[in-house]
């Protein structure tokens, strides 16, 4: 097994089921998907990941919709 998915899977076994559930449902998304990220898709992932390294995320179930 590769370094990257024996971390991969220690951090998996930490996480809560509801947490899991989020990683595997984004995993089987990324199975489907058969085209290759852009350039300014993979920018925008790497951007990402940099913001939920540094807390500046929002949990969905902590967004609240407002009248419409």
């Amino acid at each position: 097994m590769s370094t990257i998915k024996e971390e991969l899977r220690k951090a998996i076994e930490q996480l809560s089921d509801e947490e899991s559930q989020v990683i595997l449902k984004f995993a089987r998304w990324l199975l489907e998907q058969e085209d290759e990220l852009t350039k300014d898709e993979l920018a925008l992932l790497k951007q990402g990941e940099e913001q939920f390294e540094k807390g500046e995320f929002t949990w969905w179930r902590d967004v609240k919709r407002t009248a419409v």
